[in-house]
């Protein structure tokens, strides 16, 4: 068995856990301090609850976490983004779509779609018409099909990028939550669950300046994720031509 294989397989595995891990702890225990001085508090103390249930509740929620996710981007670029499209009368992307955008018009794609024909032009007659018309999510697989050293650094990369993506859900939706808890609470004396003190108040916005941030995060990496392998391809492929030759 390959040693670096099996650790490289244990890497993966372990980021993979983590990446659930963390974003739920972070729910748990934002939760349960939003919740302070409140009528209402969570069925269990997070503070004395067992490491290992609360290792296994913080996974699960964390996999929640990131449905939350997918059905944020979904409604946000399919509905909203597409009706502020329509009253500004342009099309307005996201910044998820935009990296995309960015990175089929980058040079390096470019490239890799013409070594790709070349690769393949014996294997379909029209392969360079039908690589033209892959996206970008299926250019970059067939190049790292070419490059699998390359895995490791996108996975690396990927890891981050979600990993910013559900902690900015979490951060977003207490955030957001707290200060219309805050606001019903002073406008109509109704408290949404969560504290409403003015020290929470604070704490809301903090969480929903972090969302800025983590979102910007996020997309750092993505765009990193999406266009290392081309690069890795491109280098990769000329150095097997500089043997050839």
């Amino acid at each position: 068995m390959d040693l670096s294989k099996a650790l490289e397989g244990i890497e993966k595995l372990f980021l993979e856990i983590l990446g659930y891990l963390l974003p739920g702890v972070a729910l748990l225990y934002l939760t349960s301090f939003c919740l302070r001085e409140t009528t209402l508090t969570l069925p269990f103390d997070v503070a004395t609850m067992n490491e290992w249930l609360l290792v296994a509740l913080a996974y699960l929620l964390g996999y929640l976490v990131y449905g939350v996710a997918l059905v944020r981007d979904t409604l946000y670029e399919s509905a909203v983004l597409r009706l502020w499209s329509k009253i500004r009368k342009k099309e307005i992307k996201s910044d998820r779509l935009a990296v995309f955008d960015r990175v089929n018009e980058s040079f390096e794609i470019e490239v890799s779609r013409r070594i790709l024909s070349d690769l393949l032009a014996h294997v379909v007659p029209d392969v360079p018409d039908r690589i033209e018309k892959m996206n970008v999510q299926g250019v970059r697989n067939l190049a790292m099909s070419y490059v699998p050293q390359s895995d490791r650094k996108v996975y690396t990369f990927m890891f981050r990028a979600d990993l910013c993506d559900h902690l900015s859900v979490v951060a977003l939706v207490l955030g957001a939550w707290g200060i219309l808890s805050c606001v019903s609470g002073s406008v109509f004396g109704m408290q949404l669950i969560l504290s409403t003190k003015d020290s929470f108040l604070y704490s809301y916005l903090l969480l929903i300046v972090a969302t800025y941030f983590l979102h910007k995060t996020r997309i750092r990496f993505l765009g990193i994720s999406m266009s290392i392998p081309f690069s890795m391809f491109i280098a990769e492929y000329h150095k097997l031509e500089g043997k050839n030759g």
